[in-house]
C-alpha cells in the first residue's frame, strides 16, 4: 500500500510540473537601455523559454539594426527537460523621438507566443565616435581591432 501511495504521489508530481512548465511558457523581450542618444546603440533580447518555431522579430523602424544574434539551449537535470531560445539585436539610434517597437512573435505547438511592445526615447543629443560604442564600425572592419591575427 505505501508503495502505491508514493507511486501515485510521484506520478502526480510529474504531471504537476510538467504541466507548470508548459503553463508558464512566454516571449520575453528586454533592452539594454531604453533612453538613447543619437548614435547609441542598445541590444534587445527576445528570450522564449522552449522549444518554439517560426520567430518573427518586429519592425525596428528607425534604427539601423545588427543581428539576429541567436542562441539555444536544452538541458536534461534529473529527467526534467527545459530549453530556451534567444534572439538578440543590436539597435543604433538613427534620429529623435519615442518611438515604440511592436511584439515580436514565436510559435510552439500551434499557439503563437507574443512579446511586450517596448518604448525607447532617442534625444537630440549625439555621441562622440569612439570605437567602444560604434558596433556597426567594428563589425564591418573587424581586421582592425584584430592585428595581431594576421
Amino acid at each position: 500500500m505505501r508503495t502505491e501511495t508514493k507511486f501515485s504521489a510521484l506520478s502526480f508530481l510529474l504531471f504537476f510540473g510538467t504541466y507548470i512548465t508548459f503553463a508558464q511558457l512566454k516571449l520575453d523581450v528586454s533592452v539594454s537601455k531604453s533612453n538613447l542618444k543619437i548614435g547609441e546603440t542598445a541590444q534587445v533580447d527576445f528570450i522564449f523559454n522552449g522549444n518554439g518555431q517560426n520567430f518573427v522579430p518586429p519592425r525596428f523602424g528607425n534604427f539601423e539594426v545588427g543581428g539576429p544574434f541567436v542562441s539555444a539551449s536544452e538541458n536534461i537535470v534529473n529527467g526534467a527537460y527545459s530549453a530556451s531560445q534567444q534572439y538578440s539585436y543590436v539597435l543604433q539610434a538613427t534620429k529623435a523621438g519615442k518611438f515604440v517597437i511592436p511584439a515580436a512573435t514565436i510559435s510552439y505547438k500551434g499557439k503563437t507566443y507574443y512579446s511586450k511592445p517596448i518604448q525607447l526615447v532617442v534625444t537630440n543629443q549625439k555621441i562622440k565616435e569612439s570605437k567602444d560604442n560604434d558596433y556597426f564600425t567594428a563589425n564591418q572592419h573587424p581586421r582592425k581591432h584584430y592585428r595581431d591575427w594576421e
